[in-house]
């Protein structure tokens, strides 16, 4: 009997452990293209600048905060093309794309 109330015990915990969500979201790469630059490839580096400000706070008006956007860029697409490569969780990507 001991034995069963034990093999009960454990497979109501392996379920338990099973259904739970995750505490924490995974966080993917994503580039975010914008397309082109208005001051082209032979931009200044205040334009340069001035292109990654601007990418911190579009990101920053979707995760909340310009400090979080910046935690999470780690590459500003400000040259050629214009973007940037930044960690987020898949509702963030989401809410960033519409």
């Amino acid at each position: 009997m001991n034995f069963n109330v034990l093999h009960l015990l454990l497979s109501s915990l392996l379920l338990c452990l099973l259904l739970q969500k995750p505490a924490h979201a995974i966080k993917k790469s994503y580039i975010v293209y914008l397309g082109a630059h208005s001051h082209g490839p032979n931009s200044s580096d205040f334009e340069a600048e001035s292109a990654t400000n601007s990418h911190y706070e579009l990101l920053g008006s979707h995760v909340g905060s310009l400090e979080k956007a910046k935690e999470s860029t780690f590459y500003s697409y400000n040259r050629y093309i214009n973007g940037f490569a930044a960690m987020h969780e898949e509702e963030e990507t989401q809410d960033i794309a519409s």
